[in-house]
């Protein structure tokens, strides 16, 4: 293995263990957030009306290829252990 290498392999690690978990809480964090928003703007798929709309029709099309996922993750059961997992 040439020095490049190792170097190369060295950077890979240490972004690994330096950079790649925060930045995983933080797309979790912001994932969380925009469910959150999508519960207060679209919540009327589940029962939730918050808001007139044509807020809803303007922010659909970026929201359309997510909402499977978001009634998903709203609707689904969690126990304790789900909550201490993160």
């Amino acid at each position: 293995m040439s020095f490049s290498g190792l170097k190369k392999k060295i950077r890979e690690f240490l972004f690994g263990f330096f950079v790649m978990e925060p930045l995983l809480t933080a797309r979790k964090i912001t994932f969380k957030l925009e469910l959150s928003f999508m519960s207060a703007v679209v919540g009327d798929l589940i029962g939730i009306p918050l808001f007139s709309p044509i807020y809803k029709l303007k922010l659909l099309p970026h929201w359309f290829p997510l909402i499977t996922i978001w009634k998903n993750n709203i609707l689904k059961e969690e126990d304790l252990t789900d909550k201490i997992r993160g």
